[in-house]
């Protein structure tokens, strides 16, 4: 990235009391390389899901799994989770390649969404985020088909997998602790907490471009429904 002298002196001024070296090291941050903490996280991560994809494939083939008909049928009735969660995870990988693009072009997306320029996610940190919560759902999803393995036909015990999954991931989307990135889920929350009172709330470009994400999304809110009704309804 070539930045011009004007430019240069301007921020070195402002911001840096007139030092150029940290006002170019600063302005070209954007094009540092992966930090080593999320190369790691990443790496053992897809380690992690290798193992488990596999050891789920294994599981899936065994003679004993093939022969329980009762609990496969009990996992596939709330495979509308799985599905809800899958598409969440693979939005977070979504957004990750779109900051990358923005960010490779030169795009000022900071702007665009009015996010805080002295807090905001990568696509490096958002691709660590979602290959984390894919490991977790990966996680719960080979220890239900082990379930279905060992001979487990009870559809409420089958079910115990699905539900700490859900509450797992309820846990990382709301907890209060300053972890987890609180500060992003906190805009978000507001984000969106504007579009569900609008008229009303604050109506700026992100807020629509989120509501117009949303409305796209009419199948997997439909899955969230159905999740809803299929855990707290009086028939299950």
């Amino acid at each position: 990235m070539m930045l011009s002298d004007s430019l240069l002196k301007f921020y070195a001024d402002c911001f840096h009391n007139g030092n150029r070296n940290a006002a170019k090291y600063q302005l070209n941050a954007q094009h540092n390389r992966i930090r080593g903490r999320d190369s790691n996280v990443i790496a053992f991560s897809v380690g992690a899901m290798l193992m488990m994809f596999l050891t789920m494939v294994f599981l899936s083939f065994a003679p004993s799994a093939q022969g329980n008909i009762t609990g496969w049928t009990s996992f596939f009735a709330g495979e509308d989770s799985y599905i809800f969660i899958f598409i969440l995870i693979w939005v977070v990988f979504g957004t990750a390649a779109n900051i990358f693009v923005f960010r490779s072009y030169g795009i000022n997306y900071t702007f665009i969404f009015e996010i805080d320029q002295n807090y905001k996610l990568i696509h490096h940190q958002l691709a660590r985020v979602g290959m984390i919560l894919l490991t977790i759902w990966l996680l719960f999803l080979t220890f239900s088909i082990a379930a279905i393995d060992i001979g487990v036909t009870n559809p409420t015990k089958l079910q115990i997998c699905t539900i700490l999954m859900i509450i797992v991931f309820a846990l990382i989307c709301f907890c209060p602790l300053h972890c987890c990135y609180l500060r992003t889920r906190t805009q978000i929350g507001k984000t969106l907490w504007n579009i569900l009172i609008s008229p009303f709330g604050l109506v700026r470009f992100r807020h629509f471009f989120l509501a117009d994400v949303l409305t796209s999304m009419i199948t997997p809110l439909q899955f969230l429904g159905v999740v809803y009704c299929f855990y707290l309804g009086p028939d299950w």
